[in-house]
């Protein structure tokens, strides 16, 4: 009788870790939908234009010369060139802006080679437009304008 007891304790042991298991993974996968859920109304909060829905979210960094600020004091947008590229990127700077190598983003000029991380988000527009934001999170600073004059002839 004895053994039967134990057996019987065995399988419902196995029963309950199976359903703590199960549960536990059922869990982690809500965890994981409401963490998502509070991205993308964390997101929404932050910009006005876009209505994200199933958003999609890249990190990606790009190297580059600064070729503008917008405003100039207190900016919300910095401009970039990139070597060999004929093109100016324009980039939303994030609120929580973090500036490496430098104090503030005050202190970086127009010309200096800096680096951008930011978040490339896909997202739709409430007019059920696709639209696409890089918003930026670090700016770091990698070296100071060339000091060389332009050369200007007659």
């Amino acid at each position: 009788m004895r053994k039967t007891l134990s057996k019987q304790k065995l399988i419902k042991n196995i029963v309950i870790a199976g359903l703590a298991l199960t549960l536990g993974v059922g869990v982690l996968s809500v965890a994981q939908q409401v963490a998502k859920e509070n991205m993308i109304k964390e997101l929404n909060a932050k910009s006005k234009n876009i209505v994200y829905q199933d958003a999609q979210v890249e990190v990606k960094k790009v190297t580059g010369v600064v070729v503008g600020f917008s405003p100039r004091f207190d900016p919300k947008y910095i401009g970039i060139a990139l070597s060999g590229d004929n093109t100016d990127y324009y980039f939303t700077i994030s609120q929580d802006l973090k500036v490496l190598h430098k104090n503030s983003l005050s202190e970086i000029e127009i010309g200096d080679t800096v680096e951008l991380t930011f978040d490339r988000i896909q997202g739709v527009t409430s007019k059920g437009r696709q639209q696409t934001e890089k918003r930026v999170n670090t700016v770091k600073f990698i070296r100071p304008k060339s000091s060389g004059g332009v050369l200007i002839s007659n």
